[in-house]
């Protein structure tokens, strides 16, 4: 069996693979930045679809980006769109 870590890798190259598959199907955040949840691991990967490819923006603990959204709602100094997005999984 192998390590977490290439557990990870491997998911990360199919959730890559289903992007570039279909770059559209996955959630609008903002404008035109999508959002893609990792099925395994609790992470995201934020991408932009430029020409016939995609861009990958950030790939970061889903877990991480609800609580950096909660303290910024809080504290009014950046509200993004997508945080309530994040609160409620979607």
């Amino acid at each position: 069996m192998p390590g977490l870590g290439t557990q990870f890798r491997q998911e990360f190259d199919l959730a890559i693979a289903r992007i570039l598959e279909t770059p559209d199907r996955w959630r609008i955040l903002e404008k035109d930045i999508r959002r893609f949840l990792m099925r395994r691991f609790p992470y995201s990967i934020l991408y932009r679809i430029e020409g016939v490819g995609v861009r990958i923006l950030v790939v970061k603990q889903f877990l991480l980006l609800a609580r950096t959204c909660l303290l910024s709602c809080r504290n009014l100094r950046h509200t993004w769109p997508w945080c309530l997005g994040a609160f409620r999984g979607t």
